[in-house]
């Protein structure tokens, strides 16, 4: 369980699992997180400024809805790095197990053999 740490912010220690579980998104959070950047890259898009009066809150804006994007992004980033160091250690898991040590090169004769002689002995 995360250790709350004494701050001004609220603010958490965890443990590399818990960071890992905590960061990593479901296919349906990261599709809402990316339609909320696309909302806000809209409203970017269309802001607009009709006087020179206006200019600071339109900035005041812009600066507001970038920072929102730039959160996101760095949400969705960090979900998909450990998303492939995730892939990277699943995979090498599967490679070191690839190798598979039978008892010996000729099992299956050996058991056939077996079979053969009994019935050849009958």
């Amino acid at each position: 369980m995360p250790t709350p740490v004494s701050t001004i912010f609220s603010s958490y220690e965890f443990s590399a699992e818990e960071l890992r579980y905590a960061a990593v998104f479901t296919t349906l959070q990261k599709q809402y997180l990316q339609t909320q950047m696309a909302q806000i890259a809209t409203q970017l898009f269309n802001a607009d400024c009709a006087s020179k009066t206006e200019r600071e809150d339109f900035e005041v804006q812009r600066s507001y809805l970038k920072g929102q994007i730039s959160i996101i992004s760095y949400l969705l980033e960090t979900s998909k790095s450990y998303e492939e160091d995730d892939v990277a250690k699943e995979q090498a898991a599967v490679d070191s197990s690839a190798v598979v040590d039978f008892p010996g090169p000729n099992l299956y004769t050996h058991l056939r053999g077996s079979d053969h002689d009994n019935k050849s002995g009958e």
